[in-house]
Order: C-alpha cells, then sequence, then structure tokens
C-alpha cells in the first residue's frame, strides 16, 4: 500500500488492519505452498521480490507512512506536522497492530503519545529519522526483521520492554531525551547503539537478554544524565535525599551497563559507566558519615576517577606553589612579611599600572631577602623545598635538604642541624604523603588512558 492506502487503513482502527493483515499473510503462505515465493533480503533486511507475483503480493502487503504526521486530539494547534492525520482521540493507537511484511515510518513525525504495544513487525520496521514528541511505547513488540531507528528523536520515554528483536536492531545516532527502557527485552542478534546520545536519563537495560553485547561506540550521555555532573551528584543528591526522592534503580543501571560493556572489552564505555555508578552511589550506599562517601568526592576532584591525566598534575603543581608560600612565609624575614618580599621580587617583570599598585614592590620599598644561614636565595630554596618535598627524594634529614633548611630557618648551632619550625616538619610530611597519592592517580589514569594491563 501507499502512504494514502496505509493511512486510510490504518483510521479504519485495529480489527479491519489485522483482517487485512491476515489475509496477507495467507497469500503469502499461499504463494510459497505453490512454490511461486522468489524474494531475497537486502542489506537493509528490507524485502526484495524476484518475480511478478512476489512483487505485487510486497506491494499489497507494505504498510508505506513514510512523511506522514500523526496529530492527537490534545496536541498544541500552533505546533502542527507535516501532512498530519488528525485524529480523534488523545493517543497514536498501533497497539497490537500486524505488519505483514516492511513497515516504513521513515521521516514521521508522532505529536502525541505512540502506542505499538504489542504490535508485530513481520518485515523491516524502519523508523529512520522518525521524530516523537511523546512518549513512544513499544512493550512487548516483536520485530521479526531488522530494526532500524537510526537518527530517530525520543523526545518522551522510549519504552522497549520486553521487546523481541529476532534480527539486528539498529539506533545508531538515535536521540533519548528522557527514558530509554530495554528491560527484559530479547535480542538475539546485534543491538547498536553507536552515536547514541542519552539528554537526561542512563538506558535501562536490566533483566535484558541479549545474544552478544550491544554496541557501544561513542555513546554520548550528556550532562544533565543522572545523577548528573559533580555538583549536580552532591548538593542536588543531598536535596533528594532529604525528600527520599533518590532512585535506588540507579546503581543497577549503571552496573548492568558497565557489565555489558565489559563483554567485548569497550574499556572506554566501561569506565564511563563506571563514573556514573560511583556518582549514584552517593546518598544511597555511600552515606555522608562513611568514608566512602568522601573519597568518592576526593577521587572525582583529584583525578576524574582516574580518567583524567592532567587533573593529578594540576594539583600537584598548585600543592608544590602553595607549599612553597608556606615555606617561605616561616622564614620570617626581617625586612617585611613573605608575601611583601614576593611582591617586590616579581614587580620587575609586571607592567608599570600593575607595579603601582603594589606598595611593597616599590624601589627601596623593603630590604632584600636574604638567607639566615649561609649564602643563596631564600625563595629560591623554598621552591625547591617544596619540590623535594612533593618528590620520592623529600625527606629533611637528608644532607642535600640540611642546606635548603638552613638558609630558610637558620642552624642550630647546640644540635648541630637545621633550626626547622615544628609546623615546617609537619607540612612537609603532609605534602609528601598528597603528592605520592596525586602521582599514583598520575600513574592510574595514565594505565586507563593506555588500557595497560
Amino acid at each position: 500500500m501507499d502512504r494514502e492506502e496505509s493511512i486510510a487503513l490504518f483510521l479504519r482502527g485495529r480489527d479491519a488492519w489485522n483482517a487485512w493483515a491476515g489475509k496477507m499473510l495467507a497469500g503469502r503462505k499461499a504463494l510459497e505452498a505453490e512454490g511461486s515465493w522468489a524474494a531475497r533480503i537486502d542489506w537493509r533486511g528490507a524485502l526484495e521480490p524476484q518475480n511478478e507475483k512476489t512483487r505485487s503480493w510486497a506491494e499489497a502487503a507494505k504498510a508505506d507512512f513514510a512523511d506522514a504526521g500523526f496529530e492527537t486530539a490534545s496536541w498544541p494547534k500552533m505546533r502542527l506536522p507535516p501532512r498530519p492525520v488528525p485524529l480523534e482521540a488523545n493517543r497514536i493507537d498501533f497497539e497490537g497492530f500486524v505488519f505483514p511484511s516492511d513497515a516504513v515510518f521513515d521521516r514521521v513525525t508522532f505529536c502525541g503519545d505512540a502506542y505499538f504495544k504489542g504490535a508485530v513487525f513481520c518485515g523491516i520496521a524502519s523508523f529512520e529519522r522518525a521524530s516523537f514528541s511523546g512518549d513512544a511505547l513499544f512493550q512487548r513488540a516483536t520485530f521479526s526483521g531488522p530494526a532500524w531507528f537510526h537518527t530517530t528523536a525520543f523526545g518522551g520515554d522510549a519504552v522497549f520492554e520486553g521487546g523481541a528483536f529476532p534480527a539486528s536492531a539498529w539506533f545508531d545516532n538515535a536521540f533519548f531525551r528522557r527514558a530509554a527502557d530495554f528491560r527484559h527485552a530479547v535480542a538475539e542478534s546485534t543491538l547498536s547503539l553507536a552515536g547514541t546520545r542519552f539528554e537526561h536519563t542512563v538506558p535501562d537495560f536490566r533483566s535484558a537478554r541479549l545474544a552478544a553485547p550491544p554496541v557501544f561506540d561513542k555513546l554520548r550521555l550528556s550532562g544533565g544524565v543522572e545523577p548528573g555532573l559533580f555538583l549536580r551528584s552532591v548538593a542536588g543528591g543531598f536535596f533528594l535525599w532529604i525528600m527520599g526522592l533518590l532512585d535506588a534503580t540507579l546503581i543497577q543501571r549503571y552496573r548492568t551497563l558497565k557489565r555489558l560493556a565489559a563483554l567485548p572489552d569497550d574499556y572506554r564505555n566501561e569506565r564511563l559507566f563506571a563514573r556514573g555508578e560511583l556518582r549514584s552511589r552517593r546518598y544511597t550506599e555511600d552515606k555522608p558519615w562513611h568514608a566512602a562517601f568522601w573519597f568518592g568526592i576526593l577521587y572525582e576532584l583529584l583525578s576524574g576517577f582516574g580518567r583524567s591525566i592532567s587533573r593529578p598534575i594540576l594539583w600537584l603543581i598548585v600543592l608544590t606553589a602553595v607549599s612553597s608560600w608556606f615555606y617561605l612565609g616561616r622564614h620570617a624575614p626581617a625586612g617585611g612579611t613573605a608575601g611583601a618580599q614576593l611582591q617586590a621580587r616579581i614587580a620587575p617583570y609586571l607592567p608599570g599600572v600593575a607595579r603601582a599598585l603594589l606598595p611593597a614592590a616599590q624601589p627601596g620599598a623593603l630590604p632584600k631577602l636574604s638567607c639566615k644561614y649561609g649564602d643563596g636565595d631564600p625563595v629560591a630554596a623554598a621552591a625547591l623545598l617544596a619540590v623535594r618535598q612533593g618528590s620520592a627524594i623529600g625527606a629533611f634529614g637528608s644532607a642535600n635538604s640540611s642546606g635548603i633548611l638552613a638558609c630558610l630557618y637558620g642552624f642550630d648551632e647546640k644540635l648541630r642541624a637545621p633550626a626547622v619550625p615544628g609546623a615546617v616538619v609537619l607540612w612537609g610530611i603532609g605534602q609528601t604523603v598528597l603528592s605520592a597519592a596525586l602521582l599514583f592517580l598520575f600513574l592510574l589514569a595514565l594505565r586507563n588512558q593506555f588500557k595497560i594491563k
């Protein structure tokens, strides 16, 4: 049937449609019984007749709705689809329809909730570049031939719960604005979500039975996908926890996806789903009084859950700079504070306007910063001490560090050792421990990035 004939039959209702579908299926069986059936399947799964009798049947059995637009009675009139098919009901009802051959819904606009519950697609089901403004409900639908949802936009919930996909199903580059529910679905061939984008909700594959691992190449989870990025997962998660609105199933959904991605060694998506799992554990499995809650926050801030190579290095540079400032601050220079001395040091490298804003940087304002014991530059000594404490050789008691410490804090003749303040010792220990942790996170990210076993 062409588009006009398909729409006219659809408007007569399910009983009239399925009566026609039954006739078509009986006609195919008759052709097969008499040996007149001759057809092959092309690369997309569409039927290609090889003789006149089969061609006549295929043309009569095909359901073609391409480029049509279905508009429910409650749909706002200012948002009409192209080639509208106005409906008296508040739903687009294909529930229980049987499609005896190929069903083409390419570029169709569904303005309202579309019901395909229990529908049976005996041939290819093509929804390429279709647009569902409301919910797309395909519960327990059977796709005997390939299902094409390439570049399809799902504006509402997309529910394929309990759906059967004996042949391949392609959701490449599709867009899911809300829920994507594949619970209890059965896929016996390829299920591809390559390049698919999820806007607000992570797809749900719990209890799905898949003969082969799904294809997740270049799958994208937008920043709004629950539980959201760092601030939303912490601050927003706290609000949802207080209100009792946390989604307890979110962790299982991410764990299911992580397990599916691990089967074909899809390392990128396995780590992507692991990140979502760790975020969704906040306030559910990990409470604020648990150490795992705070370690999870630090793990994300410092290394992006072991996925960022640059973040640990940047934090290490910040820690080294702050430590340099602290060590120089304990130097207690005779001519003003360490901050004032630093102003004088950086003044020559600043424009004239900026230099005028630093009182301590004016010529002759401060005496030159000098070592308390021996010769050298205290600023350089503080920086070198911070670098040493942030590395494997950072030990106050080493011979190489004695000169640095004596320059900054003087020398105790009685003890024959540098007069190091207790605060400096404690800070140094803390810096060494934190630096070691950051170096570990850097190596972990390096291993994860290059898939080193």
